[in-house]
């Protein structure tokens, strides 16, 4: 600070320094629990108090958890995500971070995991066609299973529709209905056990059959042959 005394001369004063007091963080990450499936590890925590963000970190062990990275952009007290393309019966690492709306930091400590040894498949799965439905069938090799049968118009894209199979069977049929004809369309099923264990199947590809009026169409042209 410079000030100017009574004769104009020029004075400065010794620098001061001043250090803010350091807010604590008052929230941290608690009630971590990890529940294995077979290739799937549901993940839960929270930061009770404060609405945070997080990234999680999957690894192979403690010291190297570059397997998956997950980022959790949305601000909430209470995270819970499904950790998943995972291998079965195999021990995984996970650690979550956390921040809160001023970006400060807490670190949770690294958790292990271990995914569950797989017992039951999904096998058998087929189907028939009409014009305008599909019956699909599959099993679940003696364990019982409810299930979500996902249709689409390919392999890779399965958000046409989906129908739950909340009854839990070891063998399952189910119809789905309005399909197009003369339609090539794909089939998957997740089912889950009772203790929620989740197993994808293959993609099934059935063709709807070709419609009566495409039928007589097909006649018709014949005959004026």
């Amino acid at each position: 600070m410079t000030s100017i005394d009574d004769r104009g001369r020029e004075i400065t004063s010794e620098v001061l320094q001043v250090q803010t007091p350091v807010e604590p963080i008052l929230w941290n990450i608690s009630d971590m629990n990890g529940t294995s499936g077979f290739t799937t590890i549901d993940l839960s925590w929270s930061t009770a108090g404060e609405s945070t963000r997080a990234v999680v970190s999957i690894g192979l062990s403690e010291e190297n958890l570059s397997l998956q990275i997950i980022e959790i952009e949305n601000f909430k007290e209470s995270h819970a995500i499904e950790i998943n393309e995972l291998v079965q019966d195999t021990s995984y690492f996970i650690q979550v971070k956390a921040y809160d709306a001023r970006d400060r930091e807490r670190v949770s400590s690294v958790m292990p995991v271990t995914t569950d040894e797989q017992a039951w498949d999904v096998v058998g799965l087929d189907g028939t066609t009409t014009a305008n439905s599909a019956s699909i069938i599959w099993q679940t090799q003696g364990t019982m299973t409810k299930a979500v049968l996902r249709v689409g118009l390919a392999p890779d894209n399965l958000t046409l529709g989906e129908t739950e199979v909340t009854e839990f069977s070891t063998s399952h049929f189910i119809t789905v209905e309005e399909l197009q004809p003369d339609t090539n369309y794909f089939f998957q099923i997740e089912a889950r056990d009772e203790e929620g264990r989740k197993v994808l199947s293959n993609v099934l590809r059935k063709k709807t059959k070709p419609g009566s009026g495409m039928i007589s169409g097909i006649l018709e042209s014949k005959m004026s042959r």
